[in-house]
């Protein structure tokens, strides 16, 4: 169950997650221009990277369990913020963890193919009314 501490300390965790990602958009964005979606391509790598980090035993060594409050404040507050790839990236990784690899790849396919079709869809949308 998670405290009223550990909920602030999430969203302390959150707000830093976002300065970062906008600090790396940034940076990205002046080193490599704006004709790409380079900044958030960086973010979600690196998000990705991170999450791999975490359930790869970095957490662990950290000497934070899944689910633990620290593991809450880092995965949840700052990597969630930072970038939602990185909790794509983390729970597929968990799936395979846990041995549920059909599981893990209906999750990747579903989330992929269902947000490229929402997004498609919410442009059509506003396409029509606006």
């Amino acid at each position: 169950m998670l405290n009223i501490s550990t909920l602030m300390l999430v969203m302390l965790a959150g707000g830093a997650g976002a300065v970062a990602r906008l600090a790396v958009t940034r940076l990205t964005l002046s080193l490599l221009g704006s004709g790409f979606p380079w900044g958030t391509l960086m973010v979600n790598f690196s998000g990705a990277f991170l999450a791999g980090l975490m359930v790869g035993g970095f957490a662990a060594w950290l000497g934070l369990s899944t689910g633990s409050n620290g593991w809450n404040i880092l995965v949840f507050g700052f990597l969630g913020s930072y970038t939602t790839v990185s909790s794509l990236s983390l729970e597929w990784l968990l799936l395979l963890r846990d041995g549920r690899g059909s599981a893990a790849w209906l999750y990747l396919g579903l989330t992929l193919l269902g947000g490229v079709v929402l997004a498609l869809g919410g442009l059509l949308l506003a396409a029509l009314f606006l």
